[in-house]
């Protein structure tokens, strides 16, 4: 660990007593992934980004404590010989937005190409009606073109930008897709420029975008510990294969996760295998046979999902990928998914009921499941009822085999011929459940007793083996990952192209838009 890592932890753990080393080198891992490179640079960090590896409070914490030492207010301080300004600026400073807004005219609340509708859902801190935002964006478009007359494409951020950080009750993005949450507002800027400014269509082919190997990851290739080698990790490795083996069913979770914890760095090293052998690819693939240029093997490859199942069996059973999936990302994906359950997931479900007959079709089955006594019932509906809102398709991300089926008897030639994860449920239906089986990569690689376990394995395995989300389940996947999991890196995508990573996030970032506005109208109505 170098000095400013160690600087970095001393800082988290003052500010944040509560936490262990471990989450304190996660919140570091996290900021110097967001470029901070020297302490003064912890002022940029903001709550919102700060929630991405920590709850609320904590990030409001870390964020005041680093303003008050490193914030706007010292750095004004220091150029002004200690006078402080008499006037706040307008808005959060954030360098990238200020160093070309001269060039715009500002635009704020007052401003009077701003609608009234609109004028008052921010002095309400609500959020705007469609109508009320589409008159605002045509009314700043316009008045823009008309003022700047060197107006580009590019300028239209800013001024999305700029209004988000003025107005995040309004204006930001329930889903944050980029770090300000200001896509959605961008993009509607844009289409009325492009309306109004249109050119020809380019005929250039889309290439796809680059998704970098460690999209959502905090410690997709961990550092070897201090103290450790090679041979010390291997050994770990072995007393946990020991330790499964003699404890059958009945593990000890809590030294398992001990154990998997001090060994992380070797189970990354055998999924990702080498960083110096793998060859860089636009396409996220798992990388299971490398060689070198003249044809020959490179040496240590990384390892095919059979043989991480033999080398780490705790791997892959849920509590145990859950473990590898908290120490890689920093979420508990199954306390994330039973809190969204408990607080949005009926509500969600309401919501979407009332858009069609196959919606409702599935409130009511999950109504009649529950009174059978059936407590999956609701998480059954949520991904049955998102997967027909997003028009995607449950046999891709299921398959149905006799419920006496077991998990040698299953015909893996029926999978996915693009070997994404993948359950195959022992049953009729999600409802009626025997038995549900996990497959990755082609092959089926243990069984789990609910729904909830073998959801959240599934889900897991995306990010612990570098799979891209297949065009059939793009938006169900997307929206478990921002609105569930809460994983919404600035970067790169697990879409197979740019083009489908935009039209992706646009129907995500619309949903939770509109469910966020129609939580608003239950508020209000139960408020009067």
């Amino acid at each position: 660990m170098d000095s400013l890592q160690l600087v970095l932890r001393d800082s988290v753990m003052k500010i944040l007593p509560h936490k262990s080393e471990l989450e304190a080198d996660q919140i570091v891992a996290f900021v110097i992934k967001e470029g901070v490179k020297k302490e003064a640079d912890l002022r940029r960090m903001t709550v919102d980004m700060l929630k991405s590896v920590c709850d609320t409070v904590d990030a409001l914490d870390l964020f005041e404590a680093w303003q008050d030492q490193y914030g706007v207010k010292k750095a004004n301080e220091a150029s002004t010989s200690g006078s402080r300004p008499t006037r706040a600026p307008l808005a959060p400073v954030n360098t990238e937005a200020t160093s070309a807004r001269f060039s715009l005219p500002l635009i704020d609340k007052d401003s009077p190409y701003i609608p009234a509708a609109v004028r008052k859902a921010i002095e309400e801190k609500k959020r705007p009606s469609q109508s009320a935002r589409r008159d605002m964006v045509d009314r700043i478009v316009d008045h823009l073109m008309e003022a700047v007359p060197t107006l580009q494409r590019s300028d239209l951020n800013k001024v999305a930008d700029n209004l988000v950080e003025l107005y995040k009750d309004s204006f930001q993005d329930t889903i944050l897709t980029s770090r300000l949450g200001s896509d959605s507002l961008r993009h509607q800027l844009k289409v009325k420029f492009d309306n109004l400014n249109r050119r020809p269509e380019s005929t250039s082919k889309q290439q796809a975008s680059a998704c970098p190997a460690a999209y959502g990851c905090l410690q997709w290739n961990p550092p070897l510990p201090e103290g450790e080698s090679e041979v010390s990790q291997t050994r770990k490795r072995e007393n946990l294969k020991i330790l499964f083996d003699n404890s059958r069913r009945h593990w000890d979770w809590r030294r398992v996760k001990i154990e998997m914890q001090a060994s992380f760095y070797l189970q990354r090293k055998n999924i990702n295998g080498p960083i110096e052998a793998r060859p860089p690819s636009r396409k996220r693939q798992r990388v299971t046979n490398l060689e070198d240029e003249d044809g020959t093997s490179s040496g240590e490859t990384a390892m095919t999902v059979e043989e991480l199942k033999v080398e780490w069996p705790c791997l892959f059973k849920p509590i145990g990928m859950n473990y590898h999936f908290s120490f890689l990302t920093g979420v508990d994906f199954y306390g994330q998914l039973d809190n969204f359950m408990i607080v949005e997931g009926k509500l969600l479900i309401d919501y979407l009921s009332s858009k069609g007959e196959n919606q409702a079709r599935v409130r009511t089955n999950m109504t009649r499941a529950e009174a059978r006594g059936n407590t999956e019932a609701p998480l059954v509906a949520l991904i049955k009822i998102l997967l027909i809102h997003f028009n995607e398709m449950e046999s891709a991300l299921a398959s149905y085999v006799e419920d006496t089926t077991e998990f040698d008897e299953v015909d893996t030639s029926k999978l996915p011929e693009d070997k994404t994860p993948h359950l195959v449920v022992a049953g009729s239906n999600f409802y009626d459940i025997t038995n549900i089986f996990l497959a990755i990569d082609g092959k089926l690689m243990t069984s789990c007793e609910t729904l909830r376990e073998a959801f959240g394995m599934l889900f897991s395995s995306y990010f612990i083996f570098g799979i891209q989300y297949p065009k059939s389940l793009a938006c169900f996947l997307t929206y478990v990952q921002k609105a569930i999991a809460k994983i919404t890196p600035d970067k790169g995508t697990k879409c197979t192209t740019s083009s489908e990573q935009k039209k992706v996030d646009s129907k995500v970032t619309k949903l939770q838009n509109n469910f966020t506005s129609f939580k608003d109208s239950l508020e209000e109505e139960n408020n009067k």
